[in-house]
């Protein structure tokens, strides 16, 4: 009976253990679909005040996801559909061209946003360990951020896409927002559920 109990003491504790794991993995979820999301996300760059003057005259952006990751990788596939699917769209009058950007380290990424002149930077589920240095360089580069995780937008992406009553839902990180360099109209605002 000794035995017993301390096996099951021992189990208890393992899963106490790995439970902050588990949690992390389901925060990140993707609530709406790639093809529902992304020309929200595309329409919602519309609304920055500061897009002109960041962007010139095509819009670059990186899909960003964890190499090392194969779910990852399946949503990064189905985001390059969409946007192979809105080819020959524009937002606010520029063109727009993407580019895929498997994280290796945070080196690799700075070198990336500089060297192909990405102006917004999707972050796809899997990223969630490499989020800080994310932001870090996306803030000091002003490059916005978004993505099909809310949750990251608590912890520092400036723009994403929830559901709420099963519809979708624009979250967006203030700080971040003006930490990258974006300036979003008060009539998207009010429309978006804040995160401070």
């Amino acid at each position: 009976m000794k035995m017993k109990s301390k096996i099951m003491a021992i189990a208890l504790f393992l899963l106490i253990l790995w439970l902050p794991l588990l949690q992390t993995e389901a925060k990140e979820e993707m609530p709406v679909p790639p093809r529902v999301q992304i020309p929200i996300l595309l329409k919602v760059l519309t609304y920055d005040r500061n897009f002109e003057r960041k962007v010139g005259d095509k819009l670059v952006i990186g899909i960003l996801y964890d190499s090392q990751d194969d779910d990852s990788k399946k949503i990064k596939e189905k985001l390059l559909d969409v946007l192979d699917s809105l080819s020959g769209k524009t937002v606010k009058d520029a063109p727009f061209t993407y580019v895929d950007l498997g994280y290796s380290s945070e080196e690799s990424l700075r070198n990336s946003i500089v060297s192909k002149n990405i102006d917004v930077l999707y972050l796809a589920p899997g990223g969630v360990l490499y989020l800080k240095s994310i932001v870090q360089i996306s803030q000091k580069y002003k490059i916005l951020t978004i993505t099909g995780v809310p949750d990251y937008v608590k912890k520092g992406i400036s723009v994403g896409i929830g559901l709420k009553d099963k519809k979708p839902e624009i979250w967006i990180n203030l700080g971040s927002t003006k930490a990258e360099g974006s300036d979003f109209t008060a009539n998207l605002l009010k429309l978006c559920k804040i995160i401070r």
